[in-house]
Parts: structure tokens; sequence; C-alpha cells
């Protein structure tokens, strides 16, 4: 088999996973809040950053984790602080932790940081388990998939028992419709500032989880992540239209598989330049967006011509 057609049968499938965990921090923020949290794009870099570097400090990988899902948290409720409580615009909110974070990232990295081949991360005992048996690609591939899966599932079942709780529901309330809350007596601005640590939390889970895998992290990493996530949710909203919040957390999913599959087909094409991969991750959320407009407009049109067809 071709390094080309194991790339395609592999990478997507790992990728989605991840960047899947990584869209269910977008959906919290942009689809319960209602809130496009610019912050994610320096959370991800930042806490991929800080995961690795604990991990060469001699601090066990799964404490790592834990460490950057804390950091995760607190970016989220600094963007809501700004937000709720000092009146500045969500948008800019998220821009000025983002900006304060790429600083931070840079002072921490010195531009990049990275792991040795021998260092153990979460990764290693599920590809030493299955390279036992199989070749070092597949039993990689396996391990990951496994760790991934493992957690995603988790992830999953966590948010969809939490956002059904009495406090889950009280946060998606507060994210329809602020005012109505407000008149139910719902402390609003928390509830805000908890939905966004929360979301920033699984934005620290996929980039531990990615920067563990790739052992490799950079400065850079958060550039065009919220595209990435936003294409995720979108792809999924058109794979499984008209849903219930566990089928829209499925279809978040599938979603990030689609994303990554159209995107590793596309570096196949022959003269493919890696250098307009944000062009064309550009162009794809555009036409994704696109699509339900279109769809509806055809049913618009639909609709009309059947009722002048009926009269």
């Amino acid at each position: 088999m071709s390094s080309q057609l194991q790339s395609l049968l592999t990478q997507p499938l790992l990728l989605s996973l991840i960047w899947s965990i990584f869209a269910l921090g977008v959906f919290v923020s942009f689809r319960i809040l209602n809130i496009a949290d610019m912050s994610v794009e320096g959370v991800f870099p930042f806490t991929a950053i800080i995961t690795l570097y604990a991990i060469k400090s001699g601090i066990h990988p799964l404490l790592a984790l834990l460490i950057s899902i804390l950091v995760g948290f607190a970016s989220g409720a600094v963007v809501g602080i700004l937000n709720r409580y000092l009146k500045i615009d969500a948008l800019l909110s998220g821009i000025i932790v983002m900006t304060a974070l790429f600083s931070l990232s840079v002072v921490l990295s010195n531009g990049n940081i990275s792991l040795s081949d021998t260092t153990a991360t979460l990764f290693t005992p599920f590809e030493n388990l299955f390279a036992k048996f199989m070749p070092l690609f597949w039993a990689n591939f396996c391990g990951d998939l496994l760790l991934l899966a493992i957690v995603g599932a988790i992830l999953f079942v966590a948010i969809y028992y939490f956002f059904g709780t009495e406090l889950g529901t009280a946060i998606r309330a507060a994210g329809k419709n602020a005012q109505l809350s407000r008149a139910e007596g719902l402390n609003v601005d928390l509830l805000t500032i908890l939905g966004l640590a929360i979301a920033s939390s699984l934005i620290a889970i996929a980039a531990s989880l990615y920067s563990m895998r790739s052992t490799v992290a950079t400065q850079s990493l958060g550039k065009g992540t919220l595209v990435i996530g936003l294409a995720t949710i979108f792809l999924g909203e058109i794979a499984l239209p008209k849903m219930s919040f566990k089928a829209h957390l499925i279809s978040i999913f599938i979603g990030g598989y689609l994303y990554w599959l159209i995107l590793s087909a596309i570096e196949l094409i022959p003269g493919y330049n890696a250098s307009y991969r944000y062009l064309i991750q550009a162009i794809f959320i555009t036409v994704v967006m696109v699509i339900p407009t279109f769809q509806k407009n055809v049913k618009h049109q639909l609709a009309l011509r059947k009722e002048k067809a009926n009269a």
C-alpha cells in the first residue's frame, strides 16, 4: 500500500477525532452561548505548548493534560469576565485574550517546542500495546485511534449529560435568550463565564492531544483554527439537519471526518501547493456556510411553485 493511500485512510480519522473535540469547544461558545470566541486561536497553541513544556520538565503526561485544562478554563473565564463585567464586546474580548496568549506562547516556547522520540506521552502505552503484534505504522495508528476514541466518547457523554442538568440547561437558556433568563432570576453573566470556561477547556484538551501526538508545538499553531471548528460544525449540520442536542453533538464528529477527508483528498491533487492551505480553508468554509442558505432558497422556490400550481 502506498504511503499516500495509507495517509488518506488514517490521517483524516485521527485528525477528525482531535479536531472534533476542538469543535465541541467552539460549539459551546458559538452555538450554545452565541459568541464567536476568537480567543481559541490563542488558547490552542498556548495550551499545546504548556503541555509539551510540562512533559519536558518531567511532569507526567496526564498531569500535563490537567494543567493544560486548567489554563484553558482560566483563559475562557477571562474572556467572559472582560465581556460580562468590564462590558467589552465579546469579539474584542476574545481578541484581547488571544493576543495576550500569543505573547506568552512566544516567551514560553521561544518559537517552538518539541519532544524527543523517546519521550513518553499518553499515546505511548496504547501504541506499545499494538506494537507487539503488528507493524509500527499500524500499531501507532491503532494506538492513537483507541486513545482518541476513548477521550472523544467520554467528552461526548460528559457534554451531553452536563447540558441536560439544571446548570447546563441554565447555560443554554442564558445563551439563547439572556433577557428572559434574567427575568427568570438566572445570573446570566456568571453562566456565560462558566460556559466560555468550559469551551476553552475542551480547546485545551484538543490542543494537548494534538501536541502529544505530533510531539511539537509552535506559536503559530492556532492560525485558522476557528475556521476549522466552524467548518466542522457547519458540515455536521448539513449532514444531519433538524437535529436533537444529542444528534448535534454526533454531527460534530461526522463533520470533522468529512472536513479532514476532503482536505486530505485535495492535498493528493498533483501540483498541490501547501502555501494555499489557508486560502483553501477560507474558500471551503465559505462554500459550507452558503450551502444551508442555498438549500433554504431552493425549498422556498419549490414551495412557491407548488402553491402556484395548486392555485
